[in-house]
């Protein structure tokens, strides 16, 4: 017997409030889902830089996770990304050319949603998620 959780007119009032709705999608776990940067290489491949720490670092220091080499305008450690629970936040770390999202210099943290343009020096990546496996 379905134990009550509210009133007989509240939405899902009880366990059989809800009606059958057929096909059931499992939900997204976050360890299943990869969340980082895409780029197209010179070849027409798509590749794909995984964010895979709470806070991560992009330069041309061989110290961060992103390491971008080869392009005078990228400072050693030119760009940070926090995660704060599922959303994913870019700042410029006092680079001298700072970061660009979408067409626009950034002047503060902004959320990366996906789909963003991230410019960091001539490098250009966009923001995206994808399934893991």
């Amino acid at each position: 017997m379905s134990k009550k959780r509210g009133k007989a007119t509240d939405d899902f009032a009880s366990d059989s409030a809800a009606p059958a709705s057929g096909s059931f999608t499992v939900p997204t776990k976050r360890d299943v889902v990869q969340t980082g940067f895409e780029e197209i290489d010179t070849s027409g491949e798509k590749l794909f830089h995984a964010i895979v720490t709470d806070v991560c670092t992009v330069g041309r220091d061989s110290e961060c996770n992103i390491v971008i080499r080869g392009d005078s305008k990228v400072s050693r450690k030119h760009a940070i990304i926090e995660r704060k629970d599922i959303a994913y936040w870019i700042r410029d770390n006092d680079s001298s050319n700072g970061v660009i999202v979408n067409g626009r210099k950034i002047t503060a943290p902004h959320e990366l949603k996906v789909g963003d343009e991230v410019q960091i020096g001539l490098q250009k990546w966009t923001f995206a998620r994808r399934a893991s496996g």
